[in-house]
């Protein structure tokens, strides 16, 4: 793998991305793998983190 991860998350060998992200911000990989005939080929990810939003529900009561 080259590029970053962000902060918190790892890429185990077996391909599973597992984690929970610490920062904000944009992060770029590339991942190389091969088969079993030693053909190779890349794959390039971008994943954005942004700060969490919160909804906050608004109940009004009409009274009859």
């Amino acid at each position: 793998m080259s590029g970053e991860l962000p902060p918190g998350l790892t890429l185990h060998t077996n391909g599973r991305l597992a984690g929970q992200v610490t920062q904000i911000g944009t992060y770029t990989f590339t991942i190389i793998v091969s088969d079993g005939n030693g053909q190779n080929t890349s794959f390039s990810y971008e994943i954005v983190v942004e700060p969490m939003k919160l909804y906050v529900p608004i109940i009004m009561r009409i009274a009859p």
